[in-house]
């Protein structure tokens, strides 16, 4: 099958049964994360075509057990960089929710580049005890950590993980609050 083909067609599905939004993970975390999914009611057809998205784009299908008298529905779904990648490749052929798309790409965008999130990373204090790595300290099982020195930068000292720092900058947490405000004014329209 063409890409063009398959692209278009898949771009129908999403703009039909899709939704392209943006989330949190947790209520008080500053960070966004992007997400598409779509859902479908179970046939032979919808295996398919949510076969046809996760061999396209990757991502997880799982089949929704729905309560009461509604039919089961599959339920497919991909996140942040993966989102991304199938917001960009179906951008030229989605009609109904191209705003969306490109407003999913500048906050993902945004996410991806974390200027305001690196900071250099220390090295734990903790002796030989336990191998250091660019992120965490390891310790063998069985031998508890060492005390702790003056000037530690491990987790448990300075309650900051490494690999997360939740302070935004002011304008950065400003600029996705305003891009995350746009999508849902685009969702109150009924562009889902």
């Amino acid at each position: 099958m063409k890409k063009e083909i398959l692209y278009s067609y898949l771009a129908g599905f999403i703009d039909a049964d899709g939704c392209i939004t943006v989330g949190k993970p947790y209520k008080n975390t500053p960070q966004y994360y992007a997400l598409i999914s779509a859902a479908q009611v179970v046939s032979p057809f919808s295996k398919k075509v949510m076969d046809l998205l996760k061999n396209t784009f990757g991502g997880t299908y799982i089949i929704k057990q729905l309560s009461g008298n509604r039919r089961d529905c599959f339920f497919w779904r991909i996140s942040n960089r993966k989102a991304q990648f199938c917001a960009e490749t179906l951008l030229p052929y989605l009609i109904i929710k191209q705003d969306k798309a490109k407003l999913l790409i500048e906050i993902q965008t945004r996410i991806t580049k974390r200027q305001w999130m690196k900071k250099p990373i220390k090295k734990s204090t903790h002796g030989n005890y336990g191998k250091t790595s660019a992120s965490l300290t390891v310790f063998k099982k069985g031998n508890p950590p060492p005390a702790h020195k003056s000037g530690c930068s491990c987790f448990r000292c300075t309650k900051i993980s490494p690999k997360y720092n939740p302070k935004l900058p002011i304008e950065e947490k400003e600029y996705q609050l305003n891009l995350v405000n746009k999508m849902r004014a685009l969702n109150k329209l009924g562009k889902n």
